[in-house]
């Protein structure tokens, strides 16, 4: 079992998270035209946009469970079972998608019918021998889906892992590490490659764990709305939430442009807005330069906004409904789904990570 004990601050991914962005925005600030700054009074007027809506209506997070499956109608293990297999493949959903007709949310609605009909497919064992065949047929509707093999993969990698060493039990694999969500991140980035969303920049290692936080979070979004579960088991709530960061993909740094606090330079612009979605011509490298100081970049504007919503004098309402960064990203990330015509184009890497 799992010690109890807080993990050594050098062993804390979610802090390794936060230093090595910051490093490399800081680095980033010291050239002659930095790719990105970061607009600190937009930030304040964000917060004020926050706290009016909490004083009118209050923060709304979407229901996890409208994208998912109702997480008291199945047994724990399925539920957990479920929410790895989608984290597993919550990545790269543009090319082979040109006009756009298959997003994230088709990818969960198939999966949730394959649940709903056949649950033994979610078992370590079966998805321990998943094949891209399999995913294409039954989850991609057919569709010539960018990196299916590497999503089969993936998922035979969960799998085996549960399979070999956790019994078969995703309950058991979070029973390991105490239900803590610093010690769950660290343990899914050691134990599956395919999680290891890791960069180089000015030849230091940086840190993002997007998937492996979305993970974690979406543990969070599945138990928390399980309240009256079918098969009766509960679980124990999740210790340190609010060391997790935002998860740095595309949405975000898009809505923080569109609210002013994400600044982008004439260079970086020119490379990001004309994106042609047929050529690809403006398509950025995975651990480029520009790519990861976008993502480093994201993750040090939601630490801000965090940092402003902690200080004193902030409404105490506002603190008590947004208590971590992870619900700053949900957020920015619902604002920019609801001002899809407002948005600059995001920039667009070929990757497993997100």
């Amino acid at each position: 079992m799992e010690s109890s004990q807080a993990l050594p601050e050098s062993l804390n991914t979610c802090s390794l998270v936060r230093k090595t962005c910051q490093r490399v925005y800081s680095q980033m600030l010291k050239k002659e035209v930095p790719n990105i700054k970061l607009n600190e009074s937009k930030i304040h007027d964000f917060i004020h946009h926050l706290s009016d809506k909490v004083s009118k209506d209050g923060v709304a997070f979407e229901p996890w469970a409208k994208y998912h499956i109702d997480p008291n109608a199945y047994p724990l293990e399925a539920v957990l079972s479920y929410t790895f297999v989608v984290d597993a493949m919550n990545f790269c959903f543009w090319p082979g998608n040109p006009a756009g007709n298959f997003e994230y949310e088709h990818m969960t609605k198939n999966l949730a019918k394959i649940l709903h009909s056949n649950p033994e497919c979610f078992s370590a064992e079966m998805l321990s021998a998943m094949t891209p065949e399999w995913l294409k047929q039954f989850v991609f509707n057919n569709l010539e889906f960018a990196l299916l093999e590497e999503r089969a993969r993936i998922v035979r990698e969960v799998g085996i892992v549960i399979h070999t060493f956790y019994k078969g039990s995703f309950v058991k694999y979070l029973s390991n590490v105490n239900w803590d969500a610093v010690k769950l991140v660290r343990q899914i980035a050691m134990d599956f490659t395919g999680f290891r969303d890791e960069a180089i920049y000015n030849g230091e290692q940086i840190f993002f764990y997007k998937r492996a936080q979305i993970l974690v979070a979406d543990l969070y979004g599945a138990l928390s709305e399980r309240t009256n579960p079918k098969d009766g088991q509960q679980t124990e709530p999740f210790k340190n939430l609010e060391q997790l960061t935002m998860f740095a993909d595309y949405r975000v740094p898009q809505t923080l442009r569109l609210v002013g606090i994400m600044e982008y330079s004439p260079v970086l612009s020119a490379k990001i807005d004309p994106f042609d979605t047929v050529s690809h011509d403006n398509e950025l490298p995975y651990s480029s330069v520009e790519e990861v100081e976008i993502r480093a970049a994201t993750v040090v504007a939601v630490q801000m906004i965090m940092d402003e919503i902690s200080k004193e004098g902030t409404p105490q309402a506002l603190k008590e409904q947004v208590k971590y960064a992870f619900q700053v990203d949900w957020l920015l990330w619902q604002m920019g789904e609801s001002r899809l015509s407002e948005l600059l184009p995001h920039h667009k890497v070929h990757s497993i990570f997100y």
